[in-house]
């Protein structure tokens, strides 16, 4: 309880003291092109494969796109996919989402939610089949994708933390981003050095890190929750750089 308290503290003080302002480490974001595949374990055990598509062209304009497919015992236990699309602007050294979609695609059926960003109105848009509300939005709100950049800058100075809002179609949860070292990690795809960030959010149970290399992708490597004795790890397996063209 103790711990829990301390952490919400913290995230909350150092958002008030930076006045929810945005200060963002300085990242050369270079035009890019990638398709990446993880694999999903629950306890060791795969349970989906995901494959994230990101494109970041010369005007700093980005895109990115992952989709989650149920494989082994979970695709047994239903073939429920998942969408979701992040796109927004990385000018002037600032992450800024225009637009998250979140789509649970079950069969012929689809269930989408999309959160709309309307940063000179300070207003976040969720819309969806049964819903429309706004609320306030703190100036440096990401999405559920885009934090993920957020997450690459930081690593990218190697050390600090940042306090940011991560939206999602149900809450938007305060978060503290701690860069707290580097890390040799055993992938699918070989031995990689990367750096190591922790996410703290309101549950002081929770453990969160992602790591990112330093020149391989601006996306993480390997992800890692941990909450009540059960874990789920997203691990890379392949990555193909779409920017160049393909051999002949």
């Amino acid at each position: 309880m103790l711990r829990r308290l301390l952490i919400t503290v913290t995230v909350a003080a150092w958002l008030a003291l930076s006045g929810c302002s945005e200060t963002p480490p300085s990242v050369p974001w270079q035009p890019v092109q990638t398709e990446s595949t993880y694999r999903l374990l629950f306890n060791d055990a795969l349970v989906a494969e995901v494959l994230f598509q990101l494109s970041i062209n010369g005007d700093g304009d980005y895109r990115i796109e992952a989709f989650t497919a149920p494989t082994g015992q979970m695709r047994e236990a239903g073939d429920q996919q998942i969408l979701e699309v992040s796109s927004g602007s990385l000018a002037d050294g600032r992450i800024r989402p225009t637009r998250f979609d979140h789509s649970v695609i079950d069969g012929n059926r689809v269930e989408a939610v999309n959160l709309l960003f309307d940063w000179p109105a300070k207003t976040l848009h969720l819309v969806s089949a049964d819903e429309r509300r706004q609320v306030h939005l703190p100036a440096d709100t990401q999405d559920r994708l885009s934090y993920l950049l957020a997450a690459r800058a930081l690593a990218w100075r190697g050390e600090g933390e940042r306090a940011l809002h991560v939206a999602a179609s149900d809450a938007t949860e305060e978060t503290l981003m701690r860069v707290i070292g580097r890390d040799q990690l055993q992938l699918p795809l070989g031995s990689v050095e990367a750096v190591a960030v922790r996410r703290f959010g309101a549950d002081a149970d929770e453990e969160r890190e992602l790591w990112f290399a330093d020149t391989l992708t601006p996306l993480p490597l390997r992800m890692v929750r941990r909450w009540d004795g059960k874990a789920v790890e997203m691990q890379l397996v392949t990555i193909v750089d779409r920017s160049q063209p393909a051999p002949e």
